[in-house]
């Protein structure tokens, strides 16, 4: 029989990341459109999912995510990563074509 653990709601953490990210989210895009105006699309969307990868790893650890999944939760997470890149590729080269 498995062992279920209780749920724990964390609804104050939960607020205060969506503030910060709501304070976040907009400067990561402003430095992509100065950024894009002296270096590649490429480098821009890399730099972006680099600096995001950065900010969340302190939280994942001091909120003590887990951080294992199944083989199908892993393939669907590659999924979405893909074509989260290549939106934000096109973005950033949109961008970048509009500033020419």
């Amino acid at each position: 029989m498995p062992s279920h653990r209780p749920s724990v709601d964390r609804i104050l953490p939960g607020i205060g990341l969506m503030l910060v990210f709501c304070i976040v989210a907009p400067l990561i895009d402003v430095a992509s459109k100065i950024a894009v105006q002296t270096v590649s699309a490429g480098t821009v969307t890399l730099a972006r999912f680099l600096v995001q990868a950065v900010l969340m790893a302190p939280i994942v650890l001091v909120m003590r995510l887990p951080t294992r999944m199944n083989i199908r939760i892993a393939r669907l997470t590659l999924l979405r990563a893909s074509v989260n890149i290549g939106s934000t590729f096109c973005f950033v080269a949109a961008v970048r074509a509009s500033g020419d």
